[in-house]
């Protein structure tokens, strides 16, 4: 279906390269009036170069997989509709960081979670500079691990092939870079790794009420109710520990200033 799709395209570049070219032979007093024929051809030799470049970079999905918490590429909030939409939006992230492994990104039923964690933030995409394999705070949907199970349920992890090519660009799209989720030190990965032994459980229901069991794989957007309670933000992010209750602590403060 996609060979389909990205042959359809390229007959239609073609047949409207022809035309261009049909407008300039029957009509050469005009080619002051056909500037576009020039742009459109531009235009679509990106567009091809593109189609190229996702063809020469095939990738594997992991539904229900997350590398929790690290995050060493940052984390992002990207406006999107579908699950085939935030896919390709954080891919595009993805393939402007040299040291992109693995992208990840998450359901809508998980922005009320991390609003209340991250003082009415969100995000569902991030980056990650190791393999899948190498995953330092590896957590998935079928771990057993109570609360890690249902943050896991509502993500994908997508890794790339070997015959990727991300490079060092400056990345210029619609997701926005969201200052929450980096940790990789290792102390800071310690740390993950004995809260998810414990199955990511928080004493404060705010945060627990929060957190769906997504559809894994699907496209969950069924937010739990009471969720956008900004009392809630500094317990549930306490309950993470100093530096959840510092990040929340500074959006909060940003999103009063911003209001």
């Amino acid at each position: 279906m996609k060979t389909f799709r990205v042959q359809k395209l390229r007959n239609k570049i073609s047949s409207r390269s022809q035309h261009c070219e049909r407008d300039f032979i029957k009509l050469p007093l005009r080619r002051a009036r056909l500037p576009g024929c020039s742009l459109m051809r531009a235009l679509l030799a990106l567009v091809g170069a593109a189609l190229a470049q996702a063809e020469d970079c095939p990738t594997t999905t992991h539904h229900g997989e997350l590398n929790l918490g690290v995050n060493r590429g940052r984390c992002y909030y990207c406006p999107a509709a579908s699950q085939a939409e935030v896919d390709a939006l954080c891919k595009a992230v993805c393939m402007a960081d040299a040291d992109c492994k693995v992208y990840e990104y998450a359901q809508p039923a998980i922005d009320g979670h991390y609003e209340v964690l991250f003082g009415g933030q969100t995000v569902n995409c991030c980056v990650e500079h190791v393999a899948l394999a190498d995953f330092q705070t590896p957590v998935s949907s079928e771990s057993g691990l109570g609360d890690c199970e249902k943050e896991a349920s509502c993500w994908s992890s997508v890794e790339l092939s070997d015959s990727c090519a991300p490079v060092a660009a400056e990345y210029e799209g619609p997701c926005i870079e969201v200052e929450c989720c980096l940790n990789d030190s290792a102390e800071d990965i310690a740390g993950i790794i004995d809260w998810t032994a414990g199955g990511c459980y928080n004493q404060y229901a705010g945060q627990d009420t929060c957190l769906p069991t997504c559809d894994v794989g699907g496209w969950s957007t069924a937010i739990p109710d009471g969720c956008a309670d900004a009392a809630l933000y500094s317990n549930a992010a306490a309950a993470r520990g100093p530096f959840f209750a510092a990040t929340a602590a500074c959006l909060g403060a940003a999103t009063a200033l911003a209001r």
